[in-house]
């Protein structure tokens, strides 16, 4: 079995492969030393190809697959990433199959710390079922499938939040033009201030209207800091893109909210301003 040479940084590809292949492996409780042994390869080369030092054939893919049992869909999106693996960014979903649901709790299990942005809403991480089931049915395409599938993803960011280090920023316009059912919609903020009284891993703080709308120019975002770089998810209605953040743009973004965003003490207060303007309007 061969390899490309070692990479200064890895391509997008690259990255993900190596975050999905570790991930395969330890969900699988397989040692590093087991596994090489059983595809025949030496501990390092494996390791390399965990770290994204080095780029495995799709033929050294499947055989890592195989050894773990790794089949269906789980199989097909991994052997998708080893497919050309030279490439900046990828586009992972299609229609009743939001397959970057998957990618991105794979990329959030591997992260040191996660940073949720979105300009308008309540980001991914936090929402409750019920505001992310509204938030789906407002984006098309609408079908009964996408909302299963957004059942689920609650469900496993609930674990994400309880074990990794997160920061939500909210632009103030998720409060001032709340998307749906005002009582849905109330739950979902109370659900924030509940996360920051809870967990101290969790930051959840309210970007100013104004700052908002100009860093909302970059788009809602998700990034992963990961052992083989910062990968950031940007949403796409039922699918999704990732990218390597190699010239550090959104690490940037991260700076610009973290500097001008309410203290976490403040954006609770705020926030529980507008549960009790949102529960007078809903009685």
């Amino acid at each position: 079995m061969t390899t490309t040479s070692v990479r200064a940084r890895p391509w997008t590809r690259s990255a993900l492969l190596a975050i999905e292949l570790r991930a395969a492996r330890l969900h699988e409780h397989r040692g590093l030393i087991e596994l090489a042994r059983k595809i025949g390869v030496n501990k390092s080369t494996l390791s390399a190809w965990e770290h994204a030092e080095r780029t495995p054939h799709i033929e050294d893919v499947a055989g890592i697959l195989g050894a773990l049992g790794v089949v269906g869909e789980h199989k097909a999106r991994i052997l998708e990433l080893a497919r050309h693996p030279d490439s900046e960014s990828i586009i992972f979903g299609r229609r009743g199959l939001p397959r970057h649901f998957a990618v991105a709790e794979v990329c959030a299990l591997a992260a040191e710390r996660i940073v949720d942005w979105h300009p308008l809403l309540v980001p991914d991480l936090p929402r409750t079922v019920d505001y992310a089931t509204s938030v789906a049915r407002y984006s098309p395409p609408r079908t009964r499938s996408k909302v299963e599938h957004v059942h689920a993803h609650c469900d496993a960011n609930s674990t994400i939040l309880n074990e990794k280090n997160v920061c939500v920023y909210i632009g103030e316009q998720a409060f001032t033009h709340p998307l749906g059912d005002a009582n849905v919609v109330a739950e979902q903020l109370r659900r924030l201030i509940r996360i920051q009284q809870t967990n101290r891993r969790v930051s959840v703080r309210v970007v100013p209207i104004d700052v908002g709308s100009h860093v909302g120019f970059s788009g809602t975002f998700t990034a992963y800091q990961t052992g083989v770089g910062q990968i950031v998810h940007r949403p796409l209605s039922c699918c999704g893109e990732f990218m390597l953040d190699g010239d550090g743009l959104y690490t940037n973004l991260d700076t610009q909210l973290g500097d001008t965003a309410l203290t976490a003490t403040d954006s609770a207060a705020f926030i529980a301003r507008h549960v009790m303007r949102l529960a007078t309007a809903a009685s």
